[in-house]
């Protein structure tokens, strides 16, 4: 069962992105990859999350691509992380860099990103690409092999109790 979703897009420090570019907004990957912000980017090591982002910037459908596609996205990676632009490849201590000034910009998750807004009153935002994003979903699972497989399943109705939803 679906257990949780959310988008891949972009995570940003507004003040310090608004020195870099002159806006507290990033909403493209032109934006993304200025080279003011050289050394100052990561990406996530989720490939499924990071390269259909850059799959539907340079113009491709990120549900249907071939493999001269892909290449393509991978070899343009490959030369922001030759140039410096790419700090990193990460996963969700992205936000940490974020918080400790490390970085301006990531491809992130929007869960984590809200938090980090929330928690630091507004200082971060989200946003998903001008040219598409990525919506994923976690999934609950019941190993075959459980030896709770009843308790599992009251677990998981207890979350998908409407009123325990909400």
């Amino acid at each position: 069962m679906p257990w949780q979703s959310g988008f891949a897009g972009f995570g940003w420090n507004k003040a310090k992105l608004k020195d870099a570019l002159g806006t507290d907004k990033l909403t493209s990957m032109d934006q993304f990859f200025d080279p003011k912000l050289k050394g100052q980017a990561v990406v996530l090591s989720e490939l499924r999350d990071t390269i259909p982002l850059v799959l539907a910037w340079q113009g491709n459908d990120p549900t249907n691509f071939g493999d001269a596609e892909f290449q393509k996205a991978i070899d343009y990676l490959q030369t922001k992380v030759d140039d410096g632009h790419i700090q990193a490849f990460t996963g969700n201590d992205y936000a940490t860099a974020l918080e400790n000034g490390d970085v301006i910009a990531v491809i992130g998750w929007s869960g984590d990103l809200f938090q980090l807004a929330t928690e630091n009153n507004g200082k971060f935002d989200f946003a998903v690409p001008e040219s598409g994003g990525m919506l994923w979903s976690d999934n609950l699972l019941i190993p075959t092999t459980s030896k709770n497989k009843e308790n599992a399943e009251k677990v998981i109705n207890y979350y998908y109790d409407p009123k325990v939803a909400a």
